[in-house]
Parts: C-alpha cells; sequence; structure tokens
C-alpha cells in the first residue's frame, strides 16, 4: 500500500511543525509507541519521488554526525535513494520528539541533549530495505518507526536520570 499524496505528517505541507495528533485529528501521541507503519510516507526507490524530496546526497555537504550515519548506512547496503529519504524524514523525526519531550516539562538544553546523543548511538541491526517495491516500501516504513522509537526510548532513559536528579535538587532544597 502507498502512502504517496497522503498528509502524514512527515512532508512539506501545511501541517509540518504541529503536533500529529492535531494534524491528524487522532489522540495525543502514546507513551508507548511513537508512531504505527501507517502513518508514514511511502517513499521506496522504484517511486516516482515528489519534486521536493532529495534523490541522491551529497556526502561531502552532511555534518559530521550526518555522514557517519550515512557511511553507517552504506555498510548495512542501503542505496543513496534510501539513504536520502532516511534523512529526509530524520528532522521530521527529531521534530517531533522535540515537541513529545517538552510536553513532559524537558528544557532546550536537555532536547539538544537528546538530539545529540541519538546521533552518536548508531541503530543495532539495521538492514536495508529489499524486495519489490511493496516489500521496500513496508521495510523502509518499519526502519523509520525502529529509529524513532530507538530514539524515544534514549530519551526516556535521559528523562528518568533527569527527573531523578530533579527530585534530589528539589528534595534537598526542602530540608
Amino acid at each position: 500500500m502507498s502512502f504517496v499524496g497522503h498528509n502524514t505528517g512527515f512532508d512539506n505541507r501545511p501541517t509540518q511543525g504541529k503536533n500529529m495528533s492535531e494534524a491528524d485529528g487522532e489522540t495525543p501521541l502514546s507513551t508507548t509507541s511513537f508512531l504505527r507503519p501507517s502513518q508514514i510516507p511511502s517513499f521506496t526507490s522504484n517511486e516516482i519521488s515528489m519534486p521536493d524530496e532529495p534523490h541522491a546526497m551529497d556526502p561531502s555537504q552532511l555534518t559530521t554526525p550526518e555522514k557517519r550515519l550515512y557511511d553507517f548506512l552504506h555498510s548495512r547496503g542501503w542505496t543513496d535513494t534510501q539513504c536520502s529519504s532516511y534523512f529526509a524524514h530524520i528532522e521530521a523525526m527529531e521534530e517531533a520528539l522535540s515537541h513529545y519531550f517538552y510536553s513532559h516539562g524537558w528544557s532546550d538544553d536537555q532536547v539538544q541533549a537528546l538530539h545529540e546523543r541519538c546521533q552518536m548511538e548508531l541503530p543495532e541491526n539495521f538492514p536495508a530495505p529489499r524486495g519489490d517495491a511493496a516489500q521496500e516500501d513496508l521495510q523502509m516504513q518499519l526502519r523509520l518507526v525502529e529509529e524513532i522509537n530507538r530514539r524515544k526510548a534514549i530519551g526516556e532513559r535521559m528523562y528518568s536520570s533527569t527527573r531523578t536528579v530533579g527530585m534530589g535538587i528539589a528534595e534537598q532544597r526542602r530540608t
């Protein structure tokens, strides 16, 4: 099933920057799962891309953490087109995570630290999407779900540790 043309919150259409629940009228984001595969647009290398989607990446234009991720994906068999599609969705992922953690009381510094840590910790067992167009599309969607859930889990580990530190400071002030 292809989602090209559907507004899923991961593109440059008018809902970008809004909470996905605001964009699609669904309930607020769950704390156990961030996205369902049906919420991610189709972008297999076998399909015609939207005009504003990148077709290939210039690795020389990437930041050091981006280049590290790009090299990691290539070492797992990802094509340039798959890498470009993946990178095109990272920014929206980070924005959604930022909104999620801001809603849990995180500061700008904490959210920035989360994004930096997520860039430093590469995903495990992240094979390239393979198969016919439909299989590749599904596998790419699943990789994006895995990635946002991985990043959310990193944040939740950070959140619990920062919450504990914050509670300790609050308890010290009371005594």
